[in-house]
């Protein structure tokens, strides 16, 4: 196995190091061939009960090595091209193979989750992020996201966020008193956690419905397209009522569903844009 990677497994527990820790574990093609080979050899690998990834050094990864793939010219449109895994090519796979594992997927976060490295992070079931980390899409600056199935990931986070602004909002109409009662008791609020709920429930069902077509290697750009459209608006929606619900509070950071309507909205925007989402499904109502 590559430098690139540490593996060790001890009593069940796997722990993936990236490996790179003079370049803050970006990502070129030995790490990507190292990951998979990994993916692979945990798959098969029988009595497993949870895996870790994590970074070595100060960071887990600052995302694709551009300087490395420039410098391989043909070979990295070809193996950008090249469906080797089912649907998948070989960035995609590197991600997308921890959904696939028999066991929990941990994602360890310190230093910077950058681009790529960020949708690796997006492969894991769980992620522990410190405090201090810094997670973005970088490429976003220049007008590119990195595709390496973090749209199909990311629609998992849209509905979470939007779980966490519910249930804030929820607990927050409970315990608000007016005029004597909870505010929940209002029929106004309860129209809003009936909607709120009930977008949430939707937007799980597309999203399973997208990973589904994925899972079963069939085409799902209109699934992942439609899913990624209504969670992405769905949860900015639900956090605009969270914070309607709270009243002059949501509006302070010393309640959660503020940062929950800014860490929405920007959903709409990277993993393609609403308008892009749109412009995708048509192409296929059009085609079909």
């Amino acid at each position: 196995m590559s430098a690139r990677i540490e593996l060790t497994v001890e009593n069940g527990l796997a722990e993936v190091r990236l490996n790179r820790p003079e370049k803050l574990n970006a990502l070129d093609f030995e790490m990507f061939d190292a990951l998979v080979e990994t993916g692979a050899t945990l798959e098969a690998t029988s009595g497993l009960r949870a895996v870790v990834l994590l970074g070595a050094g100060r960071s887990f990864s600052v995302g694709i090595d551009l300087g490395a793939l420039g410098a391989a010219g043909g070979e990295a449109l070809a193996r950008l091209e090249a469906r080797t895994y089912g649907d998948c090519n070989l960035f995609q796979q590197s991600v997308m193979q921890w959904r696939r594992m028999p066991a929990p997927v941990i994602a360890a976060i310190q230093g910077h989750a950058l681009g790529g490295g960020l949708q690796l992070a997006l492969g894991a079931d769980i992620r522990i992020v410190a405090p201090d980390a810094r997670l973005s899409i970088r490429e976003m600056a220049w007008g590119l996201v990195p595709d390496m199935g973090g749209m199909v990931l990311l629609l998992f986070l849209n509905t979470s966020l939007a779980q966490g602004a519910f249930e804030a909002a929820l607990k927050w109409s409970q315990e608000r008193m007016a005029f004597g009662h909870p505010i929940a008791q209002f029929q106004a609020i309860q129209f809003m956690l009936a909607d709120m709920a009930t977008e949430i429930d939707a937007a799980r069902l597309l999203v399973r419905k997208a990973a589904w077509k994925q899972d079963s290697g069939s085409r799902f750009s209109l699934e992942a397209s439609t899913a990624k459209l209504f969670a992405s608006e769905m949860a900015t929606r639900v956090a605009h009522k969270a914070i309607q619900i709270h009243g002059g509070y949501g509006y302070s950071r010393e309640y959660p569903v503020e940062r929950a309507y800014r860490d929405a909205r920007i959903t709409e925007i990277y993993e393609g844009t609403s308008e892009i989402q749109r412009l995708v499904i048509a192409a296929w109502v059009l085609k079909s």
